[in-house]
């Protein structure tokens, strides 16, 4: 018989997914090397058609970005059973991505316990952008309280995350 994989997707995650692969693909393939992931259309809109990047070749851009790491989670992982691990990720990962979406932002990156998100401002707006991401960042202990309680009530640890911010060149 054949091996298959069942990998366990929240709606949010599956979305992303889905319009990663669907939406220009020749535009995110030179963005990939550039940014090292598949990004979005509003990121590829934003980017890719204004300037061609060259691989080994930079330029700069004014954006936001936010860095989401969830803390301890190896340990936490090794304390689960395997199959309660993503859920209870995906869980996390999911509210926080909301948080990021409703404030205008786009999820860049997942990097295994967290994510790399932007904003990328129009010219003049970098302010406006900032504190989106200043909101989104405000806005994520109200958006994991729930996992946050059932992480404490598992685990018998605290939940504990970081976020950074980054508005510049």
């Amino acid at each position: 018989g054949s091996t298959g994989y069942v990998v366990n997707l929240s709606p949010i995650w599956l979305a992303l997914l889905l319009q990663a692969y669907f939406t220009n693909r020749g535009e995110q393939k030179r963005l990939k090397q550039w940014l090292g992931a598949m990004v979005s259309d509003r990121v590829a809109r934003g980017l890719g058609r204004t300037v061609e990047p060259v691989a080994g070749e930079g330029y700069t851009t004014q954006m936001v970005v936010l860095n989401f790491d969830l803390r301890r989670s190896t340990q936490a992982a090794a304390r689960l059973a395997p199959h309660e691990v993503g859920p209870l990720f995906n869980r996390v990962l999911a509210a926080v991505c909301h948080v990021v979406l409703e404030n205008g932002g786009i999820v860049n990156k997942f990097l295994g316990d967290g994510l790399l998100a932007i904003w990328l401002p129009k010219a003049g707006e970098e302010q406006v952008a900032a504190v989106a991401a200043l909101h989104a960042a405000e806005a994520m202990p109200d958006a994991v309280a729930d996992v946050a309680r059932d992480w404490e009530a598992r685990l018998q640890e605290p939940f504990r995350y970081g976020v950074a911010l980054h508005c510049g060149v």
